[in-house]
């Protein structure tokens, strides 16, 4: 079996909750935006991939996660492959839209 590290941020946690349009609000400076902060690296198991969509599911002792990938990033995914997710975040720092779905 292979290990998989991905790397993602943190909103990906709360993707089934938000629906574009929602992170559009006042923006830090550049300065204060390459601020990364907490940091997580969660140990899991792939439990299954939409290959079409993007979407990879992983357990972790903390929680299940559901994060977005572009499609052709995660094609040698398979659903059982240990995997690491290492996650952060910069506030105020998005650069697209994302609505809550209010």
């Amino acid at each position: 079996m292979r290990n998989a590290i991905i790397t993602a941020v943190s909103s990906a946690l709360a993707l089934p909750f938000l629906t574009p349009g929602a992170l559009a609000g006042s923006l830090l400076p550049k300065e204060e935006c390459q601020r990364t902060l907490g940091q997580q690296h969660l140990p899991g198991r792939v439990l299954n991939i939409d290959t079409q969509l993007g979407l990879v599911h992983v357990a972790t002792d903390i929680t299940p996660l559901a994060l977005y990938f572009p499609p052709e990033s995660i094609r040698e995914l398979k659903a059982g492959d240990p995997i690491v997710v290492h996650l952060s975040y910069s506030l105020g720092c998005g650069g697209g839209r994302v609505t809550s779905g209010e």
